[in-house]
């Protein structure tokens, strides 16, 4: 969509200060029996997508459907907030909008550029800017972070799980083919699951419960090396499959028919490694305020 005089097709105008955008509010409408009294950003007929009201303290505050991303304060202070749950991409378009910046999504992240700067913010995270002698400048803009491997400190820590990797090998080698539904069933169980279909009648199904182990959340990498580690053979067995149905899962549709390819199992046993020893193998490097960088390994901490 291309810009027109103050606006693109969204309707939504150009506003640096706040006095930008209280003027911009005073002049628009609200729209007739909204309660509390919400009034559209853009074309009127948007509302539910783009809207704004004015707090109690003055505060002119811009709404993506429900979610208030960008707040034009009484002090000239604009906050742009990334809310969980927004599309990052929907919430980049609004960016651009307001403020006449490149934004977009990257690495899960909501982007832009600044003066030839680039910054990014994550989700449930704020970054504060001032419109000042003709341009927007970050207000304490907070320094991009990645993460880096201390390969010698990873070998060490590797090593520490020579037994449950023999096993894991051994186990993969002597199956014909990864763990079938049946077999998850037996170790995980299925719940029952069920909708209305546009026809009012119910579709019900058995659903398998293979928990979603994340590699961020210490609880659950911790349980799977309690399968792992476990004096019970049952338990390593389950462990072990589970990996499996994780490693099955990371392929493509095409790949994973026939036996457990070995290489994709060790790879993700040893990103759960990592995660649990993250502490250990990851260094911190803090990049300069304006460069922003992919973490690569963003996974053991996100």
């Amino acid at each position: 969509m291309g810009w027109g005089n103050n606006h693109r097709n969204s309707g939504i105008w150009r506003m640096y200060t706040y006095a930008d955008a209280s003027t911009h509010y005073d002049k628009t409408l609200p729209i007739r029996g909204r309660t509390p009294e919400f009034k559209p950003l853009g074309r009127r007929a948007a509302v539910d997508a783009y809207s704004m009201r004015r707090a109690d303290n003055g505060d002119i505050e811009c709404f993506l459907y429900s979610s208030k991303v960008v707040t034009y304060h009484t002090d000239d202070i604009i906050t742009l907030t990334n809310p969980s749950g927004v599309s990052t991409m929907s919430l980049a378009n609004l960016v651009q909008d307001l403020l006449r910046i490149a934004a977009y999504q990257h690495d899960y992240k909501l982007e832009f550029v600044m003066s030839g700067n680039h910054y990014a913010i994550g989700s449930s995270k704020s970054f504060r800017l001032k419109y000042i002698e003709g341009k927007l400048v970050a207000i304490d803009a907070p320094t991009a972070k990645v993460h880096k491997v201390d390969r010698k400190q990873a070998n060490i820590v590797r090593c520490k799980y020579a037994d449950v990797h023999a096993y894991l090998t051994g186990m993969a080698k002597v199956r014909e083919t990864y763990p079938s539904d049946e077999e998850l069933k037996g170790l995980f169980g299925v719940e029952d699951r069920s909708y209305i279909n546009s026809a009012g009648q119910k579709v019900a199904w058995e659903a398998l419960t293979v928990p979603r182990l994340s590699k961020s959340n210490p609880e659950d990498v911790g349980q799977l090396f309690k399968w792992l580690e476990s004096d019970d053979p049952h338990d390593n067995y389950t462990g072990a499959a589970w990996l499996m149905w994780q490693s099955q899962s990371n392929q493509y549709y095409s790949q994973r028919k026939g036996p457990v390819h070995v290489g994709e199992l060790m790879s993700t046993f040893d990103l759960f490694v990592l995660a649990r020893h993250k502490h250990e193998v990851f260094k911190v490097e803090e990049l300069p305020e304006g460069v922003v960088r992919k973490d690569r390994y963003s996974w053991a901490f996100d």
